[in-house]
């Protein structure tokens, strides 16, 4: 045994902290963001003022003189022989042409990339004709395609308009997803600012969306979100709403969940959302209460069938401050390119969702209580429908309630070993870490239970017998019931607890000894539940040995 240790320490494998850091830097996501003609390239330059780190800034233009006054990490001049660096003089054709002849060196400049932003300004040339190409190109190289956007003002004629909303539809075919910004805005918010600074506020929709999705992805959160959450949200998720909310007020909660779905300048309402990624951000003060009423808050302006993904992270230099980044898809998108949604209109579409996930909740925990108790005896308890906060758990305890059902199946086709009790194990750790981060107590005190048996039958201090089968199949359908907010599922929790007690106590009776007998080796002996202590003494000195 000594010699083996020995060896194993003399070819132990050590890794450092540098090839860590180089391992994470060969996988780290790879995050570009290209501004297309002159308004994408003016957003460009405010991006790279704002000085965010992990991104690449790339300029495209087919004017010379507009390239050269952009700040950017790389330039590309397209479709030389078709403009001659003079631009695309307001025709998209122009634009379309120029990025079809420079095909090769766009595709060299997004392979590699895990997501690239496309910013424009559409009715133009140049970024009407040439981003719906580029969003192309990225899209085949399999690149999660985001593209911001900004519709012209409605006094700049008819044909900008015209030309606008063709290469819209054209982007929104080419890109994942796409966030529209209507410009008639800026006159209601800023109507006396500069022209200049007025433009600031459409590109800040673009500089923190940036900013948010790189944060998460370099930052490791309490619950954390990373690029996958991110790509499960945007790929394919059409038209889109990114929002922020930051308060430090005595309101913080209420005021920034407010920030963060109601973005001005996207004018667009969250409760469409097929799919929507949150990530709460505060100091060590954030409580779990906070994070989860602003999880649920949001939760409730969507419709029950959407999926949310949701994260928190810590960050000391809050100070006090809580902040919201929404990413919500699957959004409406007549509503988002006819820029018609009046205040009253998206708050009564936020109270009808609202309302009828509380509405549908209600019926399902009082009528169907009964049949859903008969379903539990069965070893079923069908999908009932729920509200938010219970389908969010639900999607969180999934991974570990599939695994749990998957190793009790193992059980019945005689697979028991200890492999198949630490998978269940392992199953149970994880749902009681979910049930202790959403506050379900009921259903945490029900799982450790169970992993306390399965805790036994690893170490042998109970045996493995058929009679536990039954009863370990009604869990997985009871946990579904406790998880889905049905009271009577927690009720049968505790009838199994007894049923399971029971069984054990019935193994547990002493046996008469035998005049003459060794007394000490005598314990409590059950034919299939339990083992007797001799043999389990035996086998824990052939293990250590």
């Amino acid at each position: 045994m000594s010699d083996l240790k020995s060896n194993l320490n003399q070819h132990k494998l050590k890794t450092t902290d540098e090839e860590l850091e180089e391992l994470l830097n060969i996988h780290r996501t790879k995050i570009q963001v290209i501004g297309t003609g002159g308004a994408g390239n003016n957003t460009i330059t405010r991006l790279a003022d704002a000085g965010i780190e992990g991104i690449e800034t790339i300029a495209i233009n087919t004017d010379a003189q507009d390239l050269l006054h952009t700040k950017a990490d790389g330039k590309l001049i397209i479709g030389k022989n078709v403009t001659k660096g003079l631009g695309a003089g307001g025709d998209p054709q122009i634009g379309e042409q120029a990025a079809k002849e420079s095909e090769e060196e766009i595709k060299s400049l997004l392979q590699g990339n895990d997501m690239v932003f496309i910013s424009c300004g559409l009715g133009g040339g140049t970024g009407t004709g040439a981003a719906p190409v580029i969003a192309e190109i990225a899209r085949n190289l399999n690149v999660l395609t985001v593209s911001v956007v900004t519709m012209p003002f409605s006094d700049e004629g008819t044909l900008k308009e015209k030309n606008a909303t063709s290469g819209l539809e054209r982007l929104r075919k080419n890109s994942d997803t796409i966030i529209v910004i209507h410009n008639d805005r800026l006159l209601d918010m800023v109507p006396d600012l500069p022209v200049s600074a007025a433009f600031k506020f459409t590109d800040e929709v673009l500089v923190n969306a940036v900013r948010s999705v790189t944060g998460l992805v370099a930052n490791k959160g309490l619950i954390n979100l990373d690029f996958a959450d991110i790509k499960t949200v945007m790929k394919d998720g059409e038209i889109a709403m990114i929002g922020i909310g930051e308060s430090d007020s005595n309101e913080k909660v209420q005021e920034a969940i407010e920030k963060a779905t109601h973005n001005q300048l996207l004018n667009i309402d969250i409760a469409g959302a097929q799919k929507t990624l949150i990530n709460i951000e505060g100091d060590e003060s954030m409580s779990m209460g906070e994070a989860q009423k602003i999880m649920v808050s949001i939760a409730e302006k969507l419709d029950s069938n959407a999926k949310i993904l949701w994260g928190t992270s810590i960050n000391k230099d809050m100070k006090g401050k809580i902040k919201i980044f929404v990413i919500a898809t699957g959004l409406n998108s007549q509503q988002q390119l006819a820029d018609k949604s009046p205040e009253s209109e998206t708050t009564e579409n936020e109270l009808k969702i609202a309302e009828k996930n509380k509405e549908t909740y209600k019926s399902t925990v009082g009528d169907k209580n009964k049949n859903m108790k008969n379903s539990a005896k069965n070893g079923s308890m069908g999908a009932p429908a729920k509200n938010v906060f219970n389908q969010i758990f639900e999607d969180e305890i999934k991974g570990d309630l599939n695994i749990l059902k998957e190793s009790i199946k193992f059980l019945e086709g005689n697979k028991v070993d200890n492999k198949t009790f630490r998978n269940l194990k392992n199953a149970c750790k994880g749902l009681m870490s979910s049930a202790q981060l959403y506050s379900n107590k009921n259903f945490e005190e029900f799982v450790k239970f169970i992993n306390d048996i399965f805790d036994q039958l690893i170490i042998n201090k109970i045996k493995f017998s058929s009679q536990f089968l039954p009863l370990f199949n009604k869990i997985p359908p009871i946990l579904e019931g406790m998880a889905a907010g049905f009271p009577v599922a927690v009720d049968d929790s505790h009838q199994i607890i007894k049923e399971l007690s029971l069984l054990i106590d019935q193994g547990s009776h002493e046996v008469k000894m035998e005049k003459g007998k060794n007394q000490e080796n005598k314990l409590v002996v059950d034919d299939e539940i339990f083992i007797e202590k001799m043999d389990l003494e035996k086998k824990l000195k052939m293990e250590l040995n």
